[in-house]
Parts: structure tokens; sequence; C-alpha cells
């Protein structure tokens, strides 16, 4: 492949420009391999990339990770790119299933599934309480450990044996307004106030 073809596709232009300092041309023309060309720019790109001054706030006083490191990482995430079939990486795509070892996913389940329990076994309980203690007269407090007791319990329980799904569903962005929710809640309380009248 010569260096227009490069020259053509917009990524390998865009890398060509930002490591053109690092990029001998002389050892481009010796190498004789599409593949060893490519692998000659991204070793360019990622010198160049790596020697520009860090502004992240990511890594605080911590030193951040070495060239081979980096290299090792982007590595393995092209793997599993190619493994699955995708051509680029999103954060938000990040599933369980890609956890390698059965280990990682044991424990993955475990801990999400004891925050699931934990959250749920507590809003349940402690509702239920709530409204046990307020409908009986042995007092709201004791009805209140019992069910945060028996939620946190019970909600424990189901999050270990349930677990989580293998796959994350994105949620979709929220599209709140103001007026809707004024609406809504005048809405609430009238209905809430009828009811109140006809029960």
């Amino acid at each position: 492949m010569a260096l227009l073809e490069f020259v053509e596709t917009p990524l390998l232009l865009s890398i060509m420009v930002l490591s053109y300092e690092k990029l001998s041309l002389i050892r481009w023309h010796e190498l004789t391999s599409t593949k060893q060309r490519i692998k000659l720019l991204f070793d360019a790109y990622l010198q160049t990339m790596f020697h520009q001054e860090l502004q992240s706030r990511a890594y605080g006083k911590l030193k951040p990770p070495r060239l081979r490191q980096t290299q090792q990482w982007l590595s393995f995430l092209a793997q599993q790119l190619q493994r699955e079939s995708q051509t680029e990486f999103l954060i938000e795509n990040m599933q369980p299933f890609r956890l390698l070892t059965v280990w990682q996913k044991r424990l993955y389940r475990l801990v999400v599934g004891l925050i699931e329990g934990v959250i749920l076994g507590l809003t349940f309980g402690l509702s239920g309480g709530l409204i046990l203690g307020l409908n009986v007269s042995s007092g709201v407090v004791s009805w209140l450990i019992f069910g945060m007791i028996l939620g946190l319990g019970s909600g424990v329980i189901s999050g270990l044996i349930f677990g989580l799904a293998e796959e994350i569903e994105l949620a979709e962005s929220p599209n709140w307004s103001l007026k809707r929710a004024s609406e809504g809640l005048v809405a609430g309380l009238l209905l809430g106030k009828i009811g109140g009248w006809v029960g």
C-alpha cells in the first residue's frame, strides 16, 4: 500500500498528521508489506501521543501508565472488539460477559446482587414496616426494625440468588420538563383529594 493510499483513509490520514514528527519516511520505504507499514504508523502515533503533556485529573499524583502497559491494554481491547465483531469501543457498551474468568463473573454477580438486595430490601422493608407500624398499635419503631431486618434479609438472599442479568440495558436519558411535572403534581393532588372524599 503506497503512502497516497493511506492518506485517502480519514483515520489513517488523521494519525499521520498527528505523528508526522516521529514517522520516518526512509524506514517507511524500506518496509514492503502493508502490515509492517501500518505497525510503523501506529508505533509512531503511540510515541507521539505518549510524549504529549498529560492534562488529566484522572491520575492525580499517581504516575500514568507506561507505554508498554498501554500497548498491552490497547491490544487486549482490540482483540475483544474483534472477537465481538465491533469497530468502536464505547464505555456505555461494557457488559458483564466481557469479564474473562469464571471467578470474575461470579464476583461481579455477588457484589451486584448484594448491592441490589440491600437497596431493594431496605426500601421495601422500611416502607412495609412503616405501613404496618402506622396501622398496628404496637408502635412504629418496632415495625420499622422488623421490616428493615426482614427486607434486608430477603433482599440480600434474593439478590444473591438471582443476581443481575447477563446484559445491562441502557436507560434512555430522561426527558424531564417542569411543565409536565407540575401538571402531574396537580392531577395527583386532585385525584388524591377526590379519592379521600369518596373513600
